[in-house]
């Protein structure tokens, strides 16, 4: 008989022995289901954890992608804001093209301006160190009458009673300046003048004289 088999009562058949395996099997039962729910526990916090993460990480590509765009706005008004800089680079350049054109201008006009200040100057001085009934230009056998000058700046004038006068042969003289008449008369032999410009005849001598 087995050690471990209760001793059977007088007269009662033997009970063959039989295990508790109420206990075992429990305790097999319950390993495994603990197990399942920590794997299922840690499937749910990876799952968690990988969703968060996603979240996170779409969050911060959303946020990525707007400071990209609003990177890519500010440069393209850099890009506007370069070309129109460069619009007025230009712009300005050609203004000063023109003003410096302007002052290159003005320069030649002094230097011009100059020059005939100089050559003005000279022939005043001239002028001034000649008598001006030499310098007059002698007409000839002009026709009595009175003859107008208009708006000379310094017209001389002599009649004279020679063809080929000298300073004694001066009849009368004198000096106009702006509006005037000169009278030739009948017996002058010529008119001398000097920066007086056209002469007009207005009307017919009267008397000898000059006005």
């Amino acid at each position: 008989m087995a050690s471990g088999a209760p001793a059977a009562p007088a007269g009662v058949a033997p009970v063959p022995y039989q295990k508790d395996s109420q206990g075992s099997d429990g305790n097999k039962k319950s390993g495994p289901s603990w197990l399942i729910a920590i794997i299922l526990l840690i499937i749910g916090l990876l799952i968690g954890a990988g969703v968060m993460f996603f979240v996170k990480q779409a969050g911060e590509n959303e946020a990525a992608a707007e400071e990209e765009a609003a990177l890519d706005e500010r440069a393209v008004a850099l890009d506007n804001r370069d070309q129109e800089l460069d619009a007025r680079e230009d712009d300005l350049k050609a203004s000063q093209d023109e003003l410096t054109a302007l002052q290159d201008k003005l320069r030649e006009d002094a230097v011009a301006l100059e020059e005939e200040r100089d050559e003005l100057a000279a022939q005043v001085e001239e002028l001034s160190n000649q008598d001006p009934f030499d310098a007059a230009e002698m007409t000839p056998g002009i026709e009595p009458g009175k003859f107008e000058v208009t708006g000379a700046d310094s017209c001389y004038w002599a009649r004279v009673s020679s063809d080929d006068p000298t300073a004694s042969d001066i009849i009368a003289e004198g000096l106009i300046r702006g509006d005037g008449t000169i009278t030739v008369a009948d017996d002058d032999a010529g008119l001398k003048t000097l920066n007086c410009g056209e002469l007009v005849k207005v009307e017919e001598p009267e008397t000898d004289g000059d006005e």
